[in-house]
């Protein structure tokens, strides 16, 4: 009654009958392992760490002897429930009463390890997986790779490919795969080229649609469009019909190469092949001419993917606003964020922002600051309805915080017409809402000092002071203006006096501390 209720997932049934058999006293009709360990696997299935851990420590006080199982069994409710913590610190209490864990047990701390984006740690428990004489299989392997994969690391997961080929496990479909990614992530071709050899000259694999996706990917990211094209047809020998994510990947390697019109074609090719273009697509056509400041082209594409019944999303109106941003046409960005807003599509901090570069570029600076106030305004509204740390249904959309960068945008259009007092303002704003300055702050607030007829010498170097007795960071280009403000002299001796050494490299930075502390030591 035990097992069967807890096999059904009936818990409290069995934890009932578990304290029936226990009150009947009865020492050779009395629970076992098995029993304790059924109701455990129940809780650990649920994720109910805790659940699992009292029936655990229940078992002990009626004098049984956990074994690997039950540890294992512990190992896998905690890795299930997103707890790599508890996790291993299960399965180094195993180890240390020199328990023999199984492979799930172990693949359980690997794969949670895994997930948290931690290779390294990954990598380890596999290493004591064999150590301990349990021999990884396939699934040991590749969550390894995968883990390296998406960190980009190809040398890390071509080593662990050799090393599982080493131990006599055969790759699969899956190992190939992943073993790409890693390549294409890290614009590894060559690796990728040859991994893909590895595996299939064994012959027993047959690569699919997500292998061939990955070299293209791999070639995309490297430049070569001609290997590119090389792979899909290979692809299409090897009889794999190439699907919406080939063409995409092919048509962003002719984007990422500025050239529309093949982009353009490849997007024509799809359709003629009877593939439906996704909105990823179409983000990427439109994205791709922002290099050129294309407006009518990104329209166009916006437009063609209206008439393709494809329902833009975030990412696609934050493209369209960023190519309005970069043709300096606040007009249109401002049509394109109202579009959006119509279409219930959530604009984010980006896309605001590029608003307010779209007004800074053409010359319209009290309309930056205008749209700055809105972004504020939306923001507290967002934070008081929803509360910190809200995402949407998807999982993408994060609450709207207005960012420093948004501050500065505004900024740099009250700067280029050297209206410092303005630039004080949007600064003394920002410092309100908890938003610290930064180097690129203080090069738009001395830029606007500089620009201003006559240069304001007195407030530039009463500005870099408080900078400065803030300890926060100087770098170059902040140095490079103050110092056509103050002219040479001045600027050396204001130099001496706050202690501030030459920055001779464009790239390096400093602070009052870091000075302080070097100094010292």
């Amino acid at each position: 009654m035990i097992n069967a209720t807890a096999r059904i997932g009936c818990t409290g049934e069995a934890e009932k009958w578990l304290s029936k058999m226990i009150e009947a006293g009865d020492q050779k009709a009395g629970p076992d392992i098995i029993n304790f360990t059924e109701i455990m696997v129940a809780y650990a299935e649920k994720g109910l760490c805790e659940k699992a851990v009292d029936v655990f420590e229940r078992m002990l006080a009626h004098g049984l002897s956990p074994d690997g199982v039950c540890y294992g069994t512990m190992i896998k409710a905690h890795a299930w429930s997103g707890d790599l913590d508890g996790a291993e610190r299960w399965a180094r209490r195993a180890l240390e009463k020199d328990l023999k864990l199984d492979t799930y047990a172990f693949n359980s701390v690997i794969v949670a390890a895994a997930r948290t984006h931690q290779p390294q740690l990954a990598e380890h428990w596999l290493s004591l997986m064999s150590s301990r004489g349990t021999m990884p299989d396939i699934a040991s392997y590749n969550s390894v790779i995968g883990s390296w994969a998406r960190s980009g690391n190809a040398i890390r997961a071509e080593r662990l490919l050799n090393l599982m080929i080493k131990s006599n496990v055969e790759p699969d479909v899956g190992t190939l795969g992943l073993a790409i990614h890693a390549c294409a992530r890290s614009g590894d071709l060559e690796r990728a080229e040859s991994v893909f050899d590895t595996i299939l000259s064994r012959g027993t694999v047959k690569p699919d649609s997500i292998s061939f996706n990955a070299l293209i990917d791999a070639c995309s990211k490297g430049g070569k469009l001609a290997r590119a094209d090389f792979w899909m047809k290979e692809m299409e020998k090897a009889g794999v019909e190439p699907n919406v994510v080939t063409h995409t990947t092919l048509l962003q390697a002719h984007a990422r190469a500025s050239n529309l019109e093949a982009a353009g074609c490849r997007l024509q090719t799809m359709h003629e092949s009877g593939i439906k273009a996704n909105v990823v697509s179409y983000s990427i056509l439109i994205h791709a001419c922002a290099k050129d400041a294309n407006l009518v082209q990104a329209e166009k594409w916006f437009h063609e993917m209206i008439e393709s019944d494809v329902t833009p999303n975030v990412v696609v109106y934050s493209a369209l606003l960023n190519v309005s941003a970069k043709a300096a046409d606040y007009i249109r960005a401002e049509h394109w964020f109202e579009h959006m807003k119509a279409a219930n599509a959530m604009p984010n901090v980006v896309c605001y922002t590029s608003v307010i570069d779209a007004c800074a570029k053409a010359g319209v600076p009290e309309r930056a600051e205008a749209w700055l106030i809105r972004l504020c305004e939306a923001s507290e509204l967002d934070n008081k309805t929803w509360g910190p740390g809200r995402n949407g249904l998807d999982g993408t959309s994060e609450q709207l915080c207005v960012t420093r960068q948004s501050f500065v945008t505004a900024a740099q259009a009250y700067a280029l017409h050297g209206k410092w007092k303005h630039v004080q303002r949007i600064f003394e704003s920002m410092k309100e809402r908890n938003i610290t300055m930064d180097e690129f702050c203080l090069t738009v607030l001395l830029s606007s000092f500089w620009r201003c007829r006559p240069p304001r010498r007195d407030q530039a170097e009463e500005a870099f002071r408080a900078h400065w007795e803030q300890d926060l960071k100087v770098t170059g280009p902040p140095l490079r203006v103050l110092r056509m403000i103050l002219r040479q002299q001045r600027y050396d001796k204001l130099a001496a006096e706050l202690g501030m050494p030459e920055l001779g490299d464009k790239h390096a930075s400093m602070s009052k501390s870091t000075v302080a502390y070097l100094r010292e030591n």
